[in-house]
């Protein structure tokens, strides 16, 4: 038996199973069937995959009750959605760090998906309330909705409720609505929050703790101030400290302020300056007043407390702009109070002060009475007071705050609010003089009617609860008879009020000791009255006079002072000479008190107007005045004293409306002032109760009053414009007042046969009003707008007659003027469609049409290109391509509703009645606002929505309505035109694929499919044959195509889960499409299908190129079907339009990321095929299929290389492949097209000697007088030439500028050499002055400036996971200058990352077969020819062709071989050692358009023998002493250092062993065991032996030449080895002769030759050049200013420092000449001098001493200067030398002659 567990925790088995059975993974909360169980282990399955069965442990699972946690169906809806969203956003994170590193909001949607699993654990708990639930729903859904735009994903739909709307059940309007919705819904949330639109919040302040430093009580008052009305806006909140506990005496003192509005709340910087809320706390101590006199400070008796006074003992304020503007939840805030500065100075520093970025709390630190300190929390509640206690319940459920009111009504007034409040700010008073001067005065507050006081009406809101007292005592400040309370009292106005009911204030002295202990009463009194005439006391500012009474005599229900005037402006107003005053009551003249009165009540008023009109029948002489200010603007402003009586008004009104008929027009402007102000925002919850008034309307004879004066004002509408204005705004309730009158006159029985009439006459005027031109636009605009809200009433119960009414409407569409905007016309017409009196049948018969015809008539009228430009223009025309949408989608959407067919309402004639009318306009409307700027997507959803409507029958029946050949045309191809630019100008977001691809047959794709079947046999029917329309048939091919290749059908790795679960329910679109293509393609004839090759070949490629097995095996047989065509018609019997025009897609559309490898297969398969089944076709159909087989190879690797990990070399090589094919098959334009490709990959690489070779590729295809093809034009590749020549020529002189800048001058010289011809030939001489200087520059760069050479590596590629291109091939590659083998290696395997090193020079081959990728690197020297060293002997001329051009490259490795008969001699290191040479061919030569070549040929390798080898080695070493001796002669700058080690290396080889190695070759024993060969060998070795000593003489020569640079020491021990050493090779191998000149000494001595060369080697002998010459330079390496160009420079054989302290450093031959700009400051010093001094001719030298190795390339000679002196000293020239091989004389001193002897001279 099954047993359902729930899964615990997470479980997941990754390694290797032991078992047969799998593994079931499990996921904490998920449902299983356990099958059964052994020991620790059970087996089952999931519930939510019942087909996923395993083992998993039984721990794992437990067993749960499913009838404990019940889970509604809702909740498990909502789990499985949360689910699957879950795992949708988890793969599309994954996907997309695929690609990119860092996704945009990736923190939001981690967070989110936080939030999602909590719910999700929380709902599965089942403890989730079915309400809560809900609530819930919706803010998933507005998480789900977010995540999904920041992912991209696509949009869901939801109803009210958040439930995912159900496609199959929904229209087409629906869903569009939901969408647009759900758009609006996300676009607001993902609004920043900063800047919130807050109607209402509340401020919630807690008083947690204070410090005081008292020894009495102490009172807090906390209330809000507005620095920009400069007054309190809140009432008070009190709560005490305790001195005895030192502690608040409640601790839940928490206060709401409520009733705060959006002036209070910041929604920018600038407001938030504007409207400043100020926390303000005043600091009361309540005790008995203290002496001040130190004589007096004795013990007395304080009294009872309820008589000490109230002192002010500290204030604070916190200004709060910062916590309302950027508070979320509670923040504390710790406030020092201020003792020295009073409240009111600290209110003007805070409004004085900007804010700043932190809250202020403007207070004081530390007071001389010590600290002072509140501490408070203050949260932000937004929202209305109903609202913040459902959204926080907590904070109402125990212990909740006092909520006090603001001083005045809140921005939005309920009409259920019941407020009869007066506060009263006691501001300041002035008792100088007399008995109240240097007083401790005190003011009590008492209100008093006719019988007296009036108890409990002075309200106190206290931490303990609400305070209900009789007086309000203020503050006292000591000895101040001008004191400023700024107290605010609040004052409960009682229910039955007395009209004599006033405020009465009184003055008490309270004194710092009483013996009495009784308090004598007032010593002066002030009053005012609150009630006047039963209007109350206006909101302001009051000046009280001031009565003096006599102390002890006052009696408290003595209400004399009454007949007194209260206030200064009543003693003016009465215009008295006489002081008021009585003998109890004294008035004093100078004394006054101030105070501020703000009144919130909903049962009495200010307005004097409106209560004489409530009061008319008392105030019957004022009344006309009465009824006429009410009307006037200015009342709008006190518009909340009208809405609080609205029955009251409006019974007023109708009363005197039946008394006085000659009022009818201002009690009529009244009515209109009432409805006015209902409608504001303002008052809006005061519009139920002007609905229900007008509900419960009883006059029988206002229809006769009120319509008469509706059409005056209609009728006086130009001269009475504000007045009709605000009448047509008010039409609707005026209207229903009529019509409640008339139905009450029909249930009295009274006779209202005149109500037909006045209607009537009241619509005649509406239609003439309209017509009007005169009469203002606004006045028409609003009329219209609020007709159609007469309507229902007009039609209810029969009260007017309907043919009558739809007879009006009608001719008022009629009738509608200029004056009259499309707006409103449109909007008038949306508004009559969506009333219930328009779907009525017997009113539609007349309505529909037109309705129709008017919206048609606007949308054919507007003109929406022209108007785009505008912004205003632009959002008037967007509202009416809005409401025109909308009016249509009302008329077919609720005549006939695609949901519920049944209850269909209109008829077949309606709807073919619409189609005819308007499917054209829309059809047109919509390709119009598509390509102008306004957003189509309505019209779009429209087009849909008739579409759906459409039967093959109708469409028909419409088509045949086009009677003419041309409109049937023309409406065909609007059609395709549409469906064309609706897919690739999408008018619906991309995330909107529920409605660009709804699950049902009304979605918009398979609308257009369906209208493209009743196109296709429109065509075939009307189009074909006779009357064949090749522009028809081509428009609709490719809207085929666009369908069939839209983004939204293809299905891909990157299609959401979601998307391919809509896509994969239902027929895949494509084929169907792809199915009418190729029916539509055959149908044709041939002369037909020809019209449409090449120009279609593009297209149908994008279609057979989708990744859809059947879509390719339906459209590839109209490829040969193509080739068929022109092959058969054309006169060659050539294909080559169809070859040409494929070839060249096929590059474009793979390009763009279609096609694979499936199709290139089957595109293989069906092509090959079909050739062969077609004899005429056989041979070259199938070399044409293998080419784009080829040609589809090359350019997926290419687009792999591009697209997948981008590797620059790669690309280049598979460029290169494709600009090889392209010339191949004489594709000229893509061949350019390949080869810019390539020179813009160089030019990033800063490859330029690449890069210019890729332009001379350029240059050979162009021809001297053609013009440029239109192809390079059309590519902008002509860099602006009009002729080919132009174009040659430019791009020979970038090229030429490109190996100008890379020093590789001979290829510059070679293309301006070609550039001169062309200009001799063409006679373009004035060009030929700056070219021939420009060479002459070139030539002299390559003869004085030494360069830099590449090096050449060997780059081998095995490995399966490298691409099938570069598997076990081999490379040479140009590496860069100076480039070592270990930054090659390290180039490279950054380059191929993953790759390991293969550290052997062996064939590799084997590894091609493994997976992985590897690489063989090492270095290769170039083999140039030899032929180069006859003709050139300027070694800086040799270096390019030793460099360059190369095609041949050799390596080779030493090899240690025991046993031969090499060692049988003599068993050393030179006799072991063997050396393995092989060379290897490229197949381009070096360099060229890309930096490597691939080998072509490997040699057999070559074993050399130690006797070759040393052969090998001595020929080397006399080359390279020989051209360093001849480089020190030719550059006087050159270091001297180098050649005197390469000498000593020679004659003191102490270490290497020099010749003495090569001893045992010249045995009788060796030459025994050698070839014939090998004797040939030895007696090359025996005179490279002989040769070295004159070399080594004329090297001691030079040496000796730059005596005052070497070490005289040193060169002598140089000079004597070298007798030495010579000695011992004549001894061995016979006499040397010297071939030094007589007077040439390889001596340092004074001789006469040696004074000679010594002056023609002029140099200063300063100090500093001395050291600069003896050291090699100073501190750099090479003992010069180091330059930018880095050398390897020449391995020298020194291995130890010069003799007698001498520097250590040695300089490598290779270094560059001295820089003569070379840093001063630098730490070795140089002396300037003049290069002139150091002039000698240079004389060309021996090949033989100028094969310059690749190390001492990088020599740069000093450009040779002439002499100052006059006569020239040459060096000796070097004997002749003997050999067969590079063994010439030196030719640099050639003009000197000396006796040389015979038997040497053998050249």
């Amino acid at each position: 038996m099954l047993e359902k567990k729930i899964a615990r925790c997470n479980f997941s088995w990754n390694g290797p199973s032991p078992l047969t059975y799998p593994f079931l993974p499990l996921h904490i909360g998920e449902k299983v069937n356990v099958a059964c169980s052994c020991d620790d282990w059970s087996y089952g399955s999931s519930l939510d995959n019942g087909n996923k069965f395993g083992i998993f442990p039984s721990n794992a699972v437990i067993s749960f009750n499913e009838s404990a946690p019940f889970i509604s169906n809702e909740a498990v809806e909502i789990v499985k959605e949360l689910t699957d969203i879950l795992s949708e956003w988890w793969n599309t994170i994954k996907n997309t760090y695929c690609h990119q590193a860092r996704m945009e909001c990736q923190d939001e949607v981690l967070v989110y998906m936080e939030d999602l699993m909590v719910m999700r654990k929380k709902i599965l708990s089942g403890n989730v309330p079915i309400e809560e639930l809900r609530e819930m729903r919706s803010e998933l859904a507005r998480k789900i909705d977010l995540g999904n735009q920041w992912l991209g994903l696509d949009l869901l739909i939801r109803d009210d409720m958040g439930r995912k709307i159900d496609n199959d059940t929904t229209s087409v309007v629906q869903v569009y609505r939901a969408h647009v919705d759900a758009s609006s819904r996300i676009l607001n949330d993902s609004k920043p929050n900063d800047i919130p639109g807050v109607i209402a919040f509340s401020l919630l302040v807690h008083a947690l703790s204070a410090t005081v430093d008292s020894r009495a009580e102490c009172e807090f008052t906390l209330s809000l101030y507005d620095t920009a009305e400069k007054k309190f806006i809140s009432e008070n909140f009190v709560f005490y400290w305790s001195f005895s506990t030192g502690n608040l005496t409640n601790r839940n003192s928490k206060v709401l302020f409520t009733d705060l509005g959006s002036n209070e709340y910041p929604s920018s910087s600038s407001s938030a300056e504007a409207h400043r809320l100020l926390l303000c706390i005043r600091v009361a101590r309540i005790a008995p007043i203290e002496q001040t006199s130190s004589t007096l400070k004795k013990y007395v008796d304080p009294g009872p407390s309820h008589l000490w006074p109230r002192q002010p003992y500290a204030a604070a304020v916190l200004d709060l702009s910062n916590v309302i503007g950027e508070s979320h939840g509670s923040t504390e805030h710790i406030i020092s109070l201020n003792r020295d500065d009073s409240l009111e100075q600290l209110i003007a520093r805070a409004s004085t002060t900007r804010t700043s970025n932190s809250v202020r709390a403007v207070g004081g630190e530390i007071s001389a009475f010590g600290r002072a300190q509140l501490m408070i929390s203050t949260e932000v509640l937004l929202g209305s007071l109903i609202q913040i206690k459902k959204i926080y319940p907590q904070i109402f459920s125990s212990n909740p705050p006092f909520e006090l009111r603001r001083l005045s009504f809140a921005d939005v007034i309920s009409a259920d609010d019941i407020r009869n409040d007066l506060y009263v700010t006691l501001l300041q008073g002035d008792l100088h003089g007399g008995k109240g001067s240097d007083k401790n005065i005190e003011v009590r507050i008492t209100v008093v009617d006719a019988k007296g006081i009036v108890e409990n009406s002075i309200v106190v809101i206290t931490a303990d609860g609400i305070r209900w007292s009789t007086t309000y005592q203020s503050l006292v400040f000591y000895h101040d008879d001008k004191p400023k309370w700024n107290e605010s009292i609040k004052v409960q106005i009682p229910e039955n009020i007395d009209q004599n009911i006033h405020l009465r204030m009184t003055f008490h002295h309270k004194k710092t000791s009483d013996k009495t202990k009784q308090e004598k009463g007032p010593f002066a009194l002030s009053f005012v009255r609150i009630m006047e005439d039963a209007t109350l006391i206006r909101d302001g500012l009051h000046e009280l006079l001031i009565y003096k009474v006599e102390t002890g005599r006052f009696d408290d229900s003595d209400t004399s002072y009454t007949r007194l005037p209260a206030t200064r402006g009543e003693l003016k107003a009465s215009h008295s000479q006489l002081r008021p005053q009585t003998t109890t009551f004294i008035y004093c003249e100078k004394n006054f008190l101030t105070i501020e009165t703000v009144t919130c009540s909903t049962t009495l008023t200010h307005s004097k107007s409106l209560l004489d009109i409530l009061r008319w029948k008392q105030n019957r002489s004022n009344l006309k005045e009465r009824l006429e200010e009410i009307s006037r603007p200015k009342f709008l402003s006190v518009g909340e004293e009208l809405v609080k009586f609205i029955a009251n008004f409006c019974d007023a009104l109708f009363e005197i409306l039946d008394h006085y008929p000659d009022y009818d027009g201002l009690v009529f402007d009244d009515l209109v002032t009432l409805v006015q102000l209902v409608n504001e925002e303002r008052y809006k919850n005061f519009r139920p109760v002007l609905d229900k008034y007008v509900e419960n309307f009883h006059s029988t004879v206002a229809f006769l009053k009120l319509l008469p004066v509706l059409r005056e004002r209609i009728e006086n509408a130009e001269d009475t414009h504000e007045r009709s204005l605000n009448t047509m705004k008010s039409l609707g309730t005026l209207i229903r007042l009529a019509v409640r009158s008339k139905l009450c006159s029909d249930r009295l029985g009274m006779m209202s046969n005149n109500f037909q009439l006045l209607i009537s006459e009241l619509l005649e005027a509406f239609i003439v009003f309209m017509q009007n031109k005169r009469v203002r636009m606004t006045c028409q605009n609003m009329a219209l707008k609020h007709i159609p809200a007469v309507i229902p009433h007009l039609a209810y119960y029969g009260v007017y007659n309907n043919s009558d009414l739809t007879d009006f409407l009608a001719r008022l569409m009629d009738h509608l003027g200029e004056n009259i905007s499309s707006r409103c016309r449109l909007n008038f017409l949306k508004d009559i469609v969506q009333t219930d009196y328009f779907i009525q049948e017997i009113n539609r018969k007349k309505l529909l049409p037109k309705v129709i015809e008017k919206v048609v008539e606007e949308l054919e009228t507007s003109d929406f290109v022209h108007l785009q430009d505008v912004v205003c223009d632009q959002s008037k025309m967007e509202e009416c391509i809005s409401a025109s949408a909308d009016i249509m989608f009302y008329i077919i959407e609720r005549l006939f509703c695609s949901t519920d067919p049944i209850h269909e309402q209109g008829s077949e004639d309606e709807l073919y009645l619409i189609v005819w009318k308007s499917f054209r306009t829309i059809i047109q409307t919509t390709i119009v606002l598509i390509n102008a700027k306004y957003s189509a997507s309505v019209f779009c959803a429209l087009t849909i929505l008739v579409l759906s409507k459409l039967s093959a029958q109708m469409y028909k029946m419409y088509l045949e309505s086009h009677a003419t050949y041309i409109d049937k045309h023309d409406l065909l191809m609007e059609l395709v035109h549409l469906f064309r630019d609706l897919i690739n100008k999408s008018p619906f977001p991309c995330s909107w694929f529920q409605m660009i691809l709804l699950q049902d047959r009304h979605g918009f794709l398979s609308m257009i499919l369906k209208t493209m079947k009743f196109i296709m046999s429109t065509i075939v029917e009307h189009f074909h044959d006779d009357q064949f329309n090749a522009e028809l048939w081509r428009e609709y091919m490719l809207t085929m195509v666009t369908f069939c290749t839209q983004k939204a059908l293809q299905l891909g790795s990157s299609v959401s889960e979601r998307r391919l679960r809509l896509l994969s329910c239902q027929p895949d679109l494509r084929r169907i499409a792809v199915a009418d293509l190729r029916s539509m393609w055959f149908r044709l004839s041939m002369a037909q299908k020809i019209l449409f090759v090449p120009s279609m070949i593009g297209s149908y490629l994008r279609v057979a190129l989708i990744d859809d097995d059947v879509v390719r095996e339906t459209i590839i047989p109209i490829f040969f079907d193509m080739l068929q065509c022109e092959f058969h018609l054309s006169p060659l019997r050539s294909f080559s339009k169809f070859a040409n025009e494929t070839i060249m897609q096929l590059d474009c559309l793979v390009d763009e990321d279609c096609g694979g490898q499936k199709f290139k297969e089957q595109l293989h398969n069906i092509m090959m095929d079909m050739s062969r089944s077609d004899t005429d076709l056989v041979v070259e159909g199938c070399k044409f299929v293998a080419l784009v087989d080829t040609l589809l190879q090359h350019l997926f690797e290419y687009r792999e290389v591009r697209t997948n990990g981008y590797c620059i070399e790669n690309g280049m090589d598979r460029t290169v492949e494709l600009l090889k094919f392209y010339k191949l098959i004489g594709h000229d334009d893509l061949y350019i097209n390949y080869v810019y490709k390539l020179y813009d990959l160089h030019m990033l690489s800063n490859n330029k000697i690449e890069a210019a070779f890729t332009l001379l590729k350029h240059a050979e295809t162009l021809s001297i007088k053609c013009e440029l093809p239109p192809a390079l034009l059309d590519a902008h590749l002509n860099r602006q030439c009009g002729t080919q020549r132009q174009l040659k020529e430019a791009l020979y002189n970038e090229a030429a500028n490109l190996f100008d800048e890379k020093e590789l001058w001979e290829e510059s010289i070679g293309i301006l050499k070609e550039l001169t011809f062309q200009y001799e030939k063409n006679y373009e001489y004035e060009k030929l002055p700056s070219l021939l200087q420009r060479l002459a520059e070139l030539y002299h760069k390559v003869s004085t400036q030494g360069r830099v050479a590449c090096t050449y590596f060997f780059v081998g590629f095995y490995g399966l996971n490298f691409p099938s291109y570069l598997n076990n091939r081999q490379f040479i590659y140009r590496g860069n200058e100076c480039e070592a083998i270990v930054s090659f290696r390290h180039r490279m395997l950054s380059t191929f990352p993953g790759a390991q090193l293969v550290n052997t020079m062996d064939e590799c081959s084997h590894l091609s077969k493994h997976d992985n990728k590897f690489l063989q690197i090492f270095p290769v020297k170039p083999l140039f020819e030899s032929c180069w060293e006859k003709k050139c002997s300027n070694r800086l001329i040799r270096w390019y062709f030793k460099n360059n051009r190369v095609q041949k490259f050799e390596f080779y490795k030493g090899e240690i071989r025991k046993g031969t008969k090499w060692t049988e001699l003599e068993d050393n290191e030179i006799m072991r050692s063997w050396v393995i040479r092989r060379s290897v061919s490229i197949e381009e030569q070096l360099p060229n358009i890309l930096r490597w070549s691939q080998i072509t040929n490997f040699s057999d390798p070559i074993e050399c023998s130690p006797l070759m080898e040393a052969v090998a080695t001595m020929r080397k070493n006399n080359e390279e002493m020989e051209e360093m001796a001849h480089l020190v002669l030719s550059t006087p700058l050159e270091s001297v250092v180098p050649l005197g080690g390469k000498i000593r290396g020679i004659v003191q080889a102490f270490v290497q062993g020099g010749i003495k190695n090569y001893k045992i070759f010249f045995s009788d024993r060796c030459g025994s065991i050698l070839t014939s060969e090998e004797h040939g060998l030895v007696h090359q070795l025996r005179a490279l032996i002989r040769n070295q000593v004159p070399i080594l003489e004329f090297c001691l020569y030079v040496h000796a030449s730059r005596d005052h640079q070497v070490n005289v020491q040193f060169h002598e021990s140089l000079v004597a080895s070298f007798y030495e050493y010579k000695a011992n090779i004549e001894k061995q191998f016979g006499k040397v002769a010297s071939q030094l000149p007589p007077g040439c000494s390889i001596h340092l001595s004074q001789q006469k030759g040696d004074e000679r060369r010594a002056s023609s080697f002029e140099i200063p002998s300063t100090p500093s050049v001395m050291s600069v010459f003896k050291r090699g330079g100073g501190g750099t390496k090479s003992g010069r200013t180091t330059t930018t160009r880095k050398s390897s420079g020449l391995k020298s054989d020194l291995k130890s420092a010069f003799e007698n302290g001498i520097a250590k450093r040695i300089s490598s031959s290779s270094d560059r000449s001295f820089d003569c700009n070379s840093n001063e400051n630098s730490s070795t010093s140089r002396s300037t001098f003049d290069f002139t001094r150091f002039e000698h001719t240079l004389k060309s030298v021996s090949s033989s001493s100028l094969q310059i190795t690749e190390d001492d390339a990088t020599i740069k000679s000093v450009k040779p200067v002439e002499r100052l002196t006059d006569t020239q000293t040459v060096p000796p020239p070097l004997p002749p030398r003997c050999t067969k091989r590079s063994l010439l004389v030196p030719q640099h001193l050639n003009t000197v002659s000396f006796p040389v002897e015979t038997s040497h001279h053998n050249i």
